[in-house]
């Protein structure tokens, strides 16, 4: 997540934190998650960054997808952005 505003990402963190407990709460063997918080570079150009690490197998892959994708509306002033098989975590 990104914005320029650290108060709107942390109140988004939260709901889509819910969001995940909600979705992926009973399934702790498939699919791991650790809850949005701030990511270790945590600014860039006036921008405040948080993340969210989400594990799963490769045959859940396409379910967790469509569950990222039916998230919560984010505020417009928020960026949300997915990367699949990141390189880097920073």
């Amino acid at each position: 997540f990104s914005a320029e505003t650290p108060a709107l990402i942390h109140v988004y963190a939260q709901r889509f934190g819910a969001y995940l407990t909600e979705a992926f709460g009973d399934d702790t063997e498939q699919v791991q998650f650790i809850h949005p918080c701030p990511a270790p570079i945590e600014r860039v150009r006036k921008h405040h960054r948080w993340h969210c690490i989400i594990k799963c197998d490769h045959d859940r892959l396409e379910d967790v997808k469509q569950t990222l994708i039916q998230r919560p509306k984010s505020p417009k002033e928020l960026r949300v952005m997915m990367d699949i098989n990141p390189r880097q975590l920073l």
